[in-house]
């Protein structure tokens, strides 16, 4: 067992330097594009990843505490060496992506995909949207992304970073022990529509905040505060709606129970 876990540690070695000298290849190419780096540095996580996976199997196999803290010590001179290269990539690939926003370049043409007429066309800088980790805001922060990053043919590691970028708050901390690789993408979108995109909880998130809504009388402008009022009244409407709950239904979801427990209706 312990001498197949180290074949396997050397095989993964060998990949992963293969995949280092192909990235340091490719970074010396002056006509190199942002497509082919986002590719050639997810290929290079997914080789560290396996190598992180079968060193930690060999390490479970060394009973030697003086052995053991040579071996990650050696474990780790190897890493580092072989991360530079990605290092470096990834200060080219933020420096391509800045001069791209600077000149206002859509992704597509960024990134060399989209048809020759498309590629010429210079759209304004669209800012990701940020997601706290307010139900009443998945919707529209999802649906955002998804047309801004999620239908794009990037790899999926840079989606992720994307993805990342725009959490703060709780939201981010959901997906916290999921490491920056291609795999964790689809991990962390499931993760994510499971905490805070089911359709029950964002109706219950709407029909409380209906419920809490309240009228500033007290205030000189009152015509503006009735005019705020009807605007997250709409809001609200419009969404429960899109999710189902149509106008005939709010006399029973905005009826509270005695005792102040609400229907519920899904």
């Amino acid at each position: 067992m312990a001498d197949e876990a180290k074949r396997r540690r050397t095989a993964a070695k060998g990949w992963a330097t293969q995949s280092s000298k192909a990235l340091a290849t490719l970074l010396a190419e002056p006509t190199m594009t942002r497509l082919q780096l986002e590719d050639a540095i997810a290929d290079f996580d997914r080789r560290l990843a396996a190598l992180d996976d079968a060193q930690s199997i060999v390490e479970l196999d060394i009973d030697d505490p003086d052995k053991l803290d040579e071996d990650i010590d050696a474990a780790d001179a190897f890493r580092r060496q072989i991360r530079c290269t990605r290092v470096q990539a990834t200060q080219k690939l933020e420096d391509m992506m800045h001069k791209a926003e600077q000149t206002g370049e859509s992704t597509a043409s960024a990134s060399g995909s989209g048809d020759s007429v498309l590629n010429n066309i210079r759209l304004p800088r669209i800012e990701l949207p940020k997601f706290s980790g307010d139900v009443l805001e998945w919707q529209s922060f999802w649906e955002q992304f998804e047309a801004l990053v999620g239908v794009t043919n990037i790899p999926d590691v840079s989606k992720y970073g994307y993805l990342q970028s725009s959490l703060v708050g709780e939201a981010k901390r959901v997906i916290q022990g999921l490491t920056l690789t291609a795999a964790n993408y689809h991990t962390a979108c499931s993760v994510l529509k499971e905490r805070f995109g089911k359709p029950e909880r964002i109706i219950f998130a709407h029909i409380q905040a209906l419920l809490n809504i309240n009228l500033n009388t007290s205030t000189s402008r009152y015509i503006a505060s009735l005019w705020k009022l009807q605007d997250q009244l709409n809001t609200h409407v419009r969404i429960l709606e899109a999710l189902g709950v149509e106008g005939d239904r709010y006399g029973v979801v905005l009826t509270p129970y005695p005792g102040g427990q609400m229907t519920k209706f899904w």
